[in-house]
């Protein structure tokens, strides 16, 4: 359907709907702004990264004859080895941001002696070498050195992979990992080990995984806003020139580019990949979005974002629970506009703006979570456009 209101009274619409939540202005830092009423904590934002392993000198490996006494009778001493091997569900956008793919192992000295009923921590496991073989890539090793009494000690691994097999990920691979710990036994005396595997995935570049909390999909939307993509600059040239340095240039910028989504039928359609069940969901880039002509809110709010990234125009996106919708920064006054994505085709850019800021104020007054998701700072961060 076709804008129909002029850029002047569009203009004031924004001015008189941003009033109810106040001017907003993009932040340096950091790229999401959690907004939370008191007394309701506000979640951290930042991803976590992968557990790593403290930075200390490695030590050599010398093989050693074990002691007398780091030899304990074995009626005395009872328990185990335990390793944990962990190779975890990764994608392709946080690998991009990491820069490898992780693997941890994790080697925990449990040998107690009985004294007075109680379990005590006994014993020192001698020289824990740690092997780890990730895919098809070579053995890696690592030296532990000595794990005392009940103490446990972690190495990570790391694997890099071409682009090229990201790339042509369609939903995972599987990333079969093996693993060898050898140590000297303070129960035996003598040189034990363990071996076992464990099978990660690698999703592609359209996934998402919800399982590994909030924080992450979140940050790493803007992967999936890609202004240079060539079917993305096509489409936003074939609109003509648009000036977008001021407030009024970006508001009719962003209607005339509505407008056109609209003459394309540009549609919501529903995901069949559900994160309420399977924890995960298929994120479309802007380009899928124009050929497919559809999307559901994540999808349609990257492709209304790309296409106004491509003119200039910053933008970001808006997370509440269960929806997604995108917004944009007017340059001069800095004022936030938001927009409801999943109004294609059907409803003027106005009733997509009105509809958006008092989902906005919806939320907000449930006391809920709202994620306000910035773009650039995402980019500068390291989430940069996919490509």
């Amino acid at each position: 359907m076709k804008n129909t209101t002029p850029i002047a009274a569009l203009i004031a619409l924004v001015i008189t709907l941003s009033a109810c939540v106040g001017q907003q202005t993009a932040p340096p830092s950091p790229a999401i702004r959690p907004v939370s009423p008191t007394p309701t904590p506000t979640p951290s934002p930042s991803p976590s990264a992968p557990p790593t392993t403290p930075t200390t000198p490695t030590p050599t490996l010398t093989p050693t004859k074990p002691s007398p006494s780091a030899t304990a009778s074995p009626t005395a001493m009872y328990g185990e080895v335990k390793v944990e091997l962990t190779a975890p569900a990764f994608t392709a956008h946080l690998y991009r941001y990491f820069g490898y793919y992780p693997v941890w192992v994790e080697v925990k000295n449990s040998y107690v002696k009985i004294e007075a009923g109680r379990a005590v921590p006994v014993g020192t496991l001698k020289n824990v070498v740690v092997e780890v073989k990730i895919g098809d890539a070579p053995w890696q090793k690592k030296s532990l050195g000595d794990i005392g009494p009940g103490e446990s000690k972690e190495a990570e691994f790391t694997r890099t992979f071409q682009m090229s097999w990201l790339e042509g990920i369609v939903h995972y691979e599987v990333v079969r990992v093996q693993a060898k710990v050898s140590w000297l036994d303070p129960k035996t005396g003598r040189r034990e080990s363990w071996s076992g595997y464990d099978e990660g995935q690698m999703f592609g570049k359209n996934w998402v995984l919800f399982r590994l909390g909030l924080e992450y999909p979140c940050l790493y939307g803007p992967s999936w806003i890609t202004p240079a993509d060539d079917t993305v600059q096509h489409f936003v040239k074939s609109l003509g020139e648009m000036v977008t340095s001021s407030d009024e240039g970006a508001l009719e910028a962003a209607a005339m580019i509505w407008d056109a989504l609209c003459r394309l039928g540009v549609k919501y359609v529903t995901d069949p990949s559900d994160p309420l069940f399977d924890e995960e969901d298929y994120i479309q880039f802007a380009s899928q979005t124009l050929s497919r002509r559809g999307g559901d809110c994540d999808d349609l709010s990257i492709l209304f974002a790309t296409c106004l990234e491509a003119v200039g125009i910053h933008t970001g996106l808006v997370a509440v629970p269960g929806h997604m919708f995108p917004f944009f920064i007017l340059p001069e006054s800095g004022r936030i506009v938001f927009v409801e994505a999943t109004f294609l085709p059907d409803h003027t850019f106005s009733e997509a703006v009105e509809y958006a800021l008092n989902s906005y104020r919806y939320h907000k007054a449930r006391n809920e979570i709202i994620f306000i998701i910035y773009t650039h700072d995402c980019w500068d961060m390291g989430f940069s456009p996919w490509g």
